[in-house]
């Protein structure tokens, strides 16, 4: 494990945050900076709430889902909201929301309002919401996380870089959820026009997925970002908790500084995972001696291993070759080698004589019997 903004040798050199980690898709494993404490994650904990909505109420294709009735009360938490500065979507006592655009409002500009009403709608009381959200991460392996609000807003919600790159994952595998963090803005009833605050979304390769910042939590990025990786292209996933923006606690600044501590993450990974040639195809890798003719024939690979390497694996090669106990020709397979700490690519090849051995005179046979 390694601190904060110490290189990892040829792995990931971690931003200055408090925390963070990192998963490629396809690739097994995930890494992160070092001691993982539980820390507050602000907005960031409205992934968790989204994840749960979609779960008992699932969006289908295009479809915007049943329609929530804002109520009088939920009117006058928007409007307390508004007036302690906290992030909100207007909503007006009435209106009607579909569950896509109370999504959208609870995703785009963080509001804070519709993660309250959002729980409410979903499991009949915000307790009860909180004892859905504490459940389902101990059942995703979030063993370090609590949630206390289903917004963020208080600085006892807290959570690791590691736990949140679980859920990320877990999120991003729900096709309505993708598309709504994937969007730059939307347009619900009485708010209008909405826009994401993770602003990088749509630029750079950013798909997603979930932006947060407070004086307690300072600047958080929950992200996805698309990245060609070995010829290949992949979803870099990643999290990056307590970004401070040189004194500054304006969620500008500290958004902006978590923004480019996650794009230096998914920028590396291309870098740190590398598509590697093991054993070229031809490769001498073993050879035969032939008595007879006081010669050697080599022992080549008939094709390349190949493979990602991925930091904090090694690599290892192994080759069965026994030699032949009689004569051979040129192309005979006698073995194989094979690879193991590399992902994807060819695991293994045949191995063959490169010429042929001859045979033995008839002076050698009757000499040796």
């Amino acid at each position: 494990m390694l601190s904060p903004a110490q290189a990892a040798g040829p792995g990931f050199a971690w931003p200055s945050v408090r925390e963070s980690a990192v998963a490629v898709s396809g690739l097994p494993g995930a890494w992160d900076s070092g001691a993982q404490a539980e820390v507050p994650i602000a907005s960031v904990t409205k992934m968790m709430t989204a994840y749960l909505v979609l779960r008992d109420h699932p969006l289908t294709g295009t479809g915007d889902g049943p329609s929530l009735t804002v109520t009088a009360a939920d009117a006058t938490l928007y409007q307390s909201d508004l007036a302690n500065g906290d992030s909100v979507a207007a909503v007006a006592a009435g209106e009607s929301l579909t569950e896509r655009e109370a999504l959208e409002g609870l995703m785009l500009p963080s509001a804070d309002n519709i993660a309250h009403m959002l729980a409410v709608w979903d499991a009949g009381s915000v307790s009860s919401f909180l004892a859905k959200m504490n459940a389902e991460a101990r059942a995703l392996g979030m063993n370090h996380t609590d949630y206390t609000d289903p917004s963020g807003l208080a600085a006892s919600t807290v959570s690791t870089a590691h736990d949140q790159l679980i859920l990320v994952q877990k999120a991003m595998a729900i096709p309505a959820f993708a598309a709504i963090v994937g969007l730059q803005s939307a347009v619900i009833p009485v708010a209008g026009t909405i826009t994401n605050f993770n602003y990088d979304v749509g630029k750079d390769g950013v798909i997603g997925v979930k932006t947060g910042s407070d004086s307690a939590a300072q600047g958080c990025w929950a992200f996805a970002a698309q990245r060609v990786i070995g010829g290949t292209e992949h979803v870099v996933y990643g999290v990056v908790l307590g970004a401070s923006a040189g004194g500054s606690n304006a969620t500008p600044a500290l958004v902006n500084a978590a923004l480019t501590a996650g794009v230096s993450l998914a920028d590396q990974a291309p870098t740190v995972i590398r598509k590697v040639t093991v054993l070229p195809a031809g490769t001498v890798v073993a050879r035969i001696w032939v008595p007879w003719s006081k010669t050697s024939v080599a022992v080549v690979t008939t094709r390349a291993l190949t493979g990602l390497e991925v930091p904090g694996t090694s690599v290892s090669v192994h080759v069965t070759a026994p030699a032949p106990t009689s004569s051979f020709t040129a192309g005979q397979p006698v073995g194989e080698a094979s690879v193991t700490g590399l992902t994807g690519g060819t695991s293994s090849t045949g191995l063959v004589t490169q010429a042929a051995s001859g045979s033995p005179s008839l002076t050698w046979r009757l000499l040796r019997q």
